[in-house]
């Protein structure tokens, strides 16, 4: 009832109603400097709002002002960090002449991995299941290849990026990456024909030995494929690569703590 009694005493239409009813009686007085009796309530009923928002925006500030100083202080904390290394990064450059050359992004970069690895997993997990071994044994054993073979590319690929020179790496990528590639197409004809053969009876020897140079070439395209992707996502000068790295992965955590810090002013404020 008093929300209902508070609406209606700032609806518009009663404030111009009594403002005509007040001016019809000539309230106030020509020249005097003291409001209506109902100017008077209205500029009460005001401040007691304005008095009850600012005390619910205090308590909302006081609990958030320890989460902001802390965010505050993880931001400046950040920045000094990131200086020095801005600062190398510039040097570096400025000293080879160029800035970084990173054909292959980041983010495909890492994804990639990512599939070479779970795809990885059911290879390893149909070739394991042949020992006979208890099925989470085969799980252990084909999830742990599943993570090194991608992870091992992954090093060497940044290695060989930087300990060798880029026209070597770029004729070593070229003259590999054909031979691996057709082994692999030739290893997966020789699963489908083995496959296709099983179908009549037992496989032969000769064949189970296909299998298992089959089952290698793919491994081998597996690791060479993410030892190319790395190879090709990082700069070939270390320094300027390392800089490089440190600075996209602290900028993206200034700008997270930045976000953070917005969230916790607007909430503030609303």
């Amino acid at each position: 009832m008093m929300q209902l009694r508070s609406v209606r005493f700032t609806d518009e239409s009663r404030i111009v109603a009594e403002g005509q009813k007040d001016g019809e009686k000539n309230i106030p007085e020509m020249g005097s400097y003291t409001p209506a009796q109902f100017e008077q309530a209205l500029m009460a009923h005001g401040e007691q709002e304005v008095q009850r928002i600012f005390k619910a925006a205090s308590l909302r500030i006081s609990k958030l002002q320890p989460e902001f100083e802390a965010g505050q202080r993880r931001l400046e904390e950040i920045e000094t960090r990131l200086k020095p290394i801005s600062e190398i990064y510039d040097a570096r450059k400025k000293e080879l002449g160029r800035d970084v050359a990173i054909p292959f992004p980041s983010i495909f970069h890492i994804a990639l991995i990512l599939f070479l690895g779970i795809g990885e997993f059911p290879l390893n997990t149909v070739v394991f299941r042949l020992f006979g071994e208890a099925e989470y044994l085969t799980y252990v054993m084909a999830s742990t290849l599943a993570i090194t073979i991608p992870l091992l590319g992954l090093f060497i690929g940044i290695h060989l990026r930087h300990s060798i020179p880029r026209p070597v790496g770029n004729i070593l990528v070229g003259v590999l990456t054909p031979v691996a590639v057709g082994a692999a197409l030739f290893s997966i004809s020789i699963l489908r024909n083995a496959y296709i053969f099983s179908q009549g009876g037992a496989p032969s020897l000769s064949s189970q030995d296909q299998l298992g140079y089959s089952l290698f070439a793919l491994n081998t395209l597996v690791f060479f494929a993410a030892m190319v992707c790395s190879f090709f996502a990082h700069d070939p000068d270390e320094r300027l690569d390392s800089a490089h790295s440190s600075l996209i992965f602290l900028d993206r955590k200034r700008n997270s703590v930045r976000n953070a810090l917005y969230r916790i002013v607007g909430s503030a404020i609303v």
